[in-house]
């Protein structure tokens, strides 16, 4: 998080936005209590992704999709010039015809895919 502040002032880095662009979008939010920012950065270039689900990413690569962004978008990309940083494949599949049979339903993220990001905002655990 302190990168992400050094990088993008407490205001934007502290919150959750969402940068839209041709082909893709980039999103930050607070994660681990406040302690780190995700980001995740979308492309929607790929025709086929090869290999596992979850990979190393190379950073050459998400700086050269991006690189037309405005200024604001390379100060967050750059922030993932780090090792951890993964690269996930998204699938898309369509609607079952029924989430139901008989007495027994589906629902919730078992009835339908969602993307790894979306979540609720971080709030402080429940002291008993």
């Amino acid at each position: 998080m302190q990168d992400a502040i050094d990088a993008l002032g407490a205001r934007i880095a502290e919150n959750s936005y969402i940068l839209v662009g041709k082909g893709g979008c980039i999103m930050t939010y607070p994660i681990d209590f406040g302690k780190t920012m995700n980001i995740v950065a979308i492309n929607s270039s790929y025709d086929q992704w090869e290999g596992p689900w979850v990979v190393s990413a190379s950073f050459s690569k998400i700086s050269q999709e991006f690189a037309e962004w405005g200024t604001h978008a390379q100060s967050i990309i750059k922030l993932l010039d780090r090792p951890e940083t993964l690269a996930w494949s998204m699938w898309d599949h369509p609607p079952a015809p029924t989430y139901y049979t008989g007495n027994v339903a589906m629902m919730g993220d078992a009835a339908h895919a969602s993307t790894p990001f979306q979540v609720t905002h971080t709030q402080e655990p429940i002291r008993k």
